[in-house]
């Protein structure tokens, strides 16, 4: 659940982040981020082994002062004991996501949820779904994002390994959302700035209350084309509302119209009306007749 994104953050977004959390803009390099600034290029199709921008909190030497960090890091939770040989690839996959649930009692998880906490915005999320009498293999995609069109703050979790820096979002329970017939499964979505200040806070022990699903009514799912299956294609047309052909009303007249069948007494009206006929041709066709033998 939750294997696939749109990213794409102003420096306005990600400062008011920021501010949530440290009270003041985020830092990128050491630089300040400006409000029309463009922190990363729009990527209407992320997905697990590529890079977006995490915001992380930071605490400096004097032990008082916080500021929020803006961190490249790769999508799909690679943890600092994992070892790679050589010529290994990480498997970005693995680990995409991670169930708030068991987050603070899995080993790969449970440190860091206590240490690494960050926060990674996302223009919203792919979901797909079987349609009712459908096989798994046609399953439709879905958007789903904020009517608003403001970016969704996702809770994550991040570690280092070697030079390696990924992180993973949390999960959790879909009941009582507004795309529960969607899936059972949601991301675990920052509802506010008090929300994000308390989850980058990792000074304070785990809130698990912002852990449940996102019940705000602002969260809408419409269908997308089948193509965004190809993580190969990124394009706006990938988070477009899918565009079905508009059937005129005489083809659906046509398509539910039923065939009319006689009835008995209509048939036997009808062959009177052919005999009556007939009787009535039939003398002037014998005076034709009568004319020429004459």
């Amino acid at each position: 659940m939750c294997g696939r994104g749109v990213v794409h953050a102003s420096g306005a977004h990600v400062n008011r982040v920021s501010k949530a959390a440290s009270g003041k803009n985020a830092t990128c390099g050491g630089k300040a981020v400006l409000d029309d600034e463009q922190v990363c290029a729009h990527n209407y199709n992320y997905h697990p082994g590529q890079t977006c921008p995490v915001l992380v909190l930071k605490t400096h030497h004097d032990g008082t002062t916080r500021v929020c960090e803006l961190q490249n890091k790769q999508w799909g939770l690679v943890p600092r004991f994992t070892r790679l040989d050589e010529d290994e690839k990480p498997n970005f996959f693995k680990m995409f996501n991670a169930r708030s649930e068991s987050v603070d009692s899995k080993p790969s998880f449970k440190q860091l949820v206590n240490t690494h906490r960050g926060v990674v915005l996302f223009s919203g999320y792919y979901e797909w779904m079987t349609p009712p009498g459908s096989s798994q293999k046609h399953k439709q995609p879905y958007y789903v994002h904020r009517t608003s069109d403001e970016p969704l703050a996702l809770a994550a979790i991040y570690d280092q390994c070697g030079e390696l820096a990924t992180f993973t979002i949390l999960t959790t329970d879909s009941t009582r959302s507004a795309v529960s017939w969607l899936h059972d499964r949601m991301p675990v979505i920052l509802r506010d700035e008090e929300s994000i200040r308390k989850w980058m806070d990792v000074s304070q022990p785990l809130p698990y209350e912002l852990l449940g699903p996102y019940t705000e009514k602002d969260l809408e799912a419409f269908k997308v084309t089948s193509d965004v299956g190809n993580m190969k294609l990124n394009h706006p047309r990938c988070c477009e509302p899918l565009k079905t052909k508009a059937v005129s009303e005489s083809a659906i007249a046509k398509l539910f119209a039923k065939k009319k069948v006689a009835s008995p007494t209509a048939k036997r009206e009808r062959d009177d009306d052919d005999d009556e006929g007939a009787a009535a041709a039939a003398p002037e066709s014998a005076k034709v007749k009568r004319e020429k033998v004459d």
